[in-house]
């Protein structure tokens, strides 16, 4: 007799079949089918993504592959948007977008290979805002959504997002790395590296008309999706965007502070990214890093890519990258990671087949540990 998880893994695995060959008879759908002009203008535009993906990995001492689980690095999701607007450029909008992440790719590992976590909860609601668009006095937005530096360490060109970016612990997070001598520490993937990027949290949020290429945003928010939450949420950004015939190029700066209540500790820590795509020869960079201001901590990321069209289908593109977190873990823990990452695009179909090999490697002065490496492939379909 089969065990509970193996059958929930095996009718997961089904699902996620069944839902990339719904993909592909969808291909050829009139995409107006998802949106509705009203006679004023204004329309609505239901949206959303399917994320599955088979992970192997190997600690150095036990190997398992665990199939499905939710790609972490581009979560599946719904939404509908509301979008209204008037002829003086002025456009007032409506969100609501939630994901679903069963098992997802950043929480798995050896002792909990299936994280039973299949029912949807409140910190699944990603957004739930409106905002007033003006072309000569800004954006004001309110509700559930992003703060000013929310991605503002994640801007990349490099068209392999979708299974590695400066979250470099949203594959294989979950996991524990191995001390030489065989025993499992309690040293978490996760725990060991961070990109220091904003939130997500009820705000009011308000970004400044562009100029020359440069948008400026400041926010206040608060965490309701959680319980226990108290703190006040400030942050600041400064982003800019370029795009010309021949290049592509984006960057920001974020900074946050974390006020807690009387008795808590209040923290601040910043972040950026920054961009680059020569469009005729698709070659790409991009560098990100961050300092964890009261904690001393800091990371670094770096990617080089190539996007070109080598079949007819698509885009190919492909990357390598390097991760390095400094003081996540402990005042002497450093993780270290790299990666080579493929991702062919299907455009006919909205899809998106993705491949990744990762090395993950952390040390301090406790103790040594073996190297984790993950295997990671699966596919992405947009609707």
């Amino acid at each position: 007799m089969k065990s509970v998880p193996d059958f929930q893994a095996r009718l997961g695995l089904t699902l996620s079949a069944s839902l990339l060959a719904m993909a592909a008879c969808a291909a050829n759908a009139d995409d107006s089918l998802l949106t509705y002009t009203f006679g004023n203008g204004a329309t609505v535009t239901t949206y959303g993504q399917i994320n599955e993906a088979w992970l192997n990995y190997d600690d150095g001492q036990e190997q398992r592959d665990f199939a499905p689980v939710a790609n972490n690095n581009s979560s599946n999701r719904a939404g509908i948007l509301y979008e209204n607007p008037r002829s003086n450029g002025t456009s007032l909008n409506f969100r609501a977008e939630m994901q679903y992440m069963p098992r997802p790719s950043n929480k798995v590992n050896f002792a909990d290979p299936y994280v039973n976590d299949y029912a949807l909860k409140p910190t699944d609601i990603r957004k739930f805002e409106v905002w007033y668009e003006s072309e000569t006095v800004g954006n004001f937005w309110l509700g559930q959504g992003s703060m000013a530096s929310d991605n503002i360490a994640e801007i990349d060109l490099s068209g392999t997002t979708v299974t590695a970016y400066s979250a470099a612990t949203d594959t294989a997070g979950g996991f524990y790395f191995r001390q030489k001598n065989g025993t499992l520490s309690n040293i978490q993937v996760s725990n060991t590296y961070s990109n220091l990027d904003g939130f997500r949290r009820m705000r009011f949020r308000y970004d400044t008309p562009s100029f020359a290429g440069f948008t400026a945003s400041a926010a206040y928010g608060q965490e309701v999706e959680k319980a226990n939450d108290n703190n006040d949420y400030y942050d600041a950004a400064i982003r800019y965007d370029l795009k010309t015939d021949a290049v592509k190029l984006q960057a920001g700066i974020g900074y946050n502070w974390i006020l807690a209540p009387s008795g808590g500790t209040d923290r601040e820590f910043y972040s950026g990214s920054i961009s680059a795509l020569h469009v005729p020869s698709g070659l790409n960079a991009t560098i990100a890093g961050g300092s964890n201001v009261n904690a001393d901590g800091d990371f670094w990321y770096a990617k080089l890519g190539i996007i070109r069209n080598f079949i007819a289908i698509g885009s190919t593109a492909l990357s390598v990258d390097y991760g390095y977190g400094n003081k996540f873990a402990g005042a002497d823990g450093q993780f270290t990671t790299w990666s080579l990452e493929a991702v062919q695009k299907w455009d006919r179909t909205n899809l998106e087949i993705f491949a990744l090999y990762r090395l993950q490697a952390f040390d301090d002065d406790t103790s040594r540990y073996d190297d984790g490496t993950a295997w990671f492939a699966g596919a992405r379909w947009k609707f």
